[in-house]
């Protein structure tokens, strides 16, 4: 049914992830800026693929088993989002400031 609780979150992680990372800076770097997720191709198309399984989850409330491996699907691509930002921020160069 479309009114169940997990649709409520469905729609709050489609909305987060089609309009909050094109506003908010991913990071900053020094020489560039800010960096947008509109400004990295690959991480852009992330974000809307996250967008779009988690609206077609939505449409699957009649079939709940493909509705459970949509989620999946898109809780596997939340993970790779995750890993590539873990990767990203200890890749970063530049020396800390905090005293030992």
């Amino acid at each position: 049914m479309i009114q169940r609780i997990q649709t409520l979150y469905l729609v709050i992680v489609a909305l987060l992830a089609a309009v909050l990372p094109f506003f908010f800076n991913l990071w900053i770097e020094t020489e560039q800026g800010p960096i947008f997720a509109n400004n990295e191709i690959m991480i852009s198309i992330a974000f809307y693929a996250v967008a779009i399984l988690a609206a077609i989850a939505i449409l699957l409330f009649k079939n709940r088993q493909n509705q459970f491996v949509v989620n999946r699907l898109n809780m596997l691509l939340n993970l790779f989002l995750l890993g590539f930002f873990v990767y990203r921020s200890l890749n970063l160069s530049g020396e800390t400031a905090v005293s030992e």
